[in-house]
């Protein structure tokens, strides 16, 4: 169905000179429904949109090799979803506008993990984080770091149980191999920014929708 020039609403093709293309269902001239957008830098999102943007399940592909698989919500991850890097690495858990939230699992390419929960895209609550040098903490985080009662123990067995602040043990110890320094490298990595996410804008679609066809 098309209105002044602009397919309004039905399944149609989208092709534009900068190598965007989309396939798909249209509702008042905007992404609806299931479709499949494409960049020209090889980004793609296939899934469920709504009014131009992603909603509800689906699959985004970022040129970098990041993908992520599940909920959307106004262009951002939403409730549950598998986010993965490149270089192996990956979440597995809850998401809130775009950010981590509440349980999920974060592992790294060396075999580190971190198993708990999550606010504001942060450690933040009770987990449980292991190293590759096979160190494991369990207790609890804030802002990604230890924070608040938690044991450590190294790979010899040797036990640490105490209050911790920063990512650090707070009580004076004989044990000072198994205090790790506060490890930043695991700090968990934001989610895709909101622009990088944006790859379908209502403005473009109303603007550029198509080839001029029979009303």
């Amino acid at each position: 169905l098309w209105r002044k020039g602009v397919f309004y609403r039905g399944t149609g093709v989208l092709n534009e000179a900068s190598g965007r293309h989309y396939e798909g269902t249209y509702k008042h001239a905007l992404f609806q429904g299931m479709g499949h957008l494409t960049k020209a830098d090889g980004s793609q999102y296939e899934g469920h949109f709504s009014a131009g943007k992603f909603a509800g399940q689906g699959k985004l592909t970022l040129a970098d090799g990041t993908v992520y698989v599940g909920g959307f919500k106004d262009n951002l991850y939403d409730k549950k979803g598998k986010l993965a890097w490149a270089d192996g690495s990956w979440f597995e858990g809850g998401f809130v506008k775009g950010k981590y939230a509440g349980q999920g699992t974060l592992t790294k390419l060396d075999g580190s993990e971190y198993k708990g929960q999550f606010k504001d895209g942060e450690m933040t609550g009770q987990g449980v984080m292991t190293f590759a040098d096979g160190r494991q903490y369990t207790g609890m985080f804030k802002h990604g770091k230890f924070n608040g009662h938690g044991v450590m123990t190294n790979k010899a067995g040797v036990r640490l149980e105490g209050d911790f602040a920063n990512g650090l043990y707070v009580e004076f110890s004989d044990h000072k191999e198994v205090i790790p320094e506060p490890d930043t490298a695991f700090v968990a990595p934001p989610a895709v920014a909101e622009s990088d996410l944006s790859l379908a804008t209502p403005k473009e679609v109303k603007a550029k929708v198509g080839k001029k066809g029979k009303k």
